[in-house]
């Protein structure tokens, strides 16, 4: 299950022309996660979670429409600092007798 929300402090940028379009914001990365890993048994395995708080990040985009029928898109976004507060707890369940 996941959850994640981006804030966006600054409206979004865009530049554009008859045929290529460039975008970009800077937000803010909330949110939680987990993954979970089960042997075909049914045994959980490992379990990580994440919580992310008020991480900065970026976001960068374009779009080619190189003619009616062919639109080329590539979307991107990463962490700005490592200010913030991300966290991650890993959970191993080594032990078979061990539940969650």
């Amino acid at each position: 299950m996941s959850t994640n929300t981006i804030l966006s402090r600054y409206p979004e940028v865009i530049a554009e022309n008859n045929q290529l379009t460039f975008e970009g914001a800077l937000g803010v990365l909330d949110g939680s996660s987990t993954e979970i890993v089960y042997e075909s048994t049914g045994r959980k395995l490992s379990q990580l979670d994440w919580d992310i708080n008020n991480v900065p990040i970026i976001k960068l985009g374009a779009n080619w429409d190189l003619n009616e029928q062919w639109t080329f898109k590539g979307r991107f976004w990463s962490v700005v600092t490592n200010n913030g507060n991300a966290h991650m707890e890993d959970r191993d369940w080594l032990d078979s007798t061990q539940s969650t």
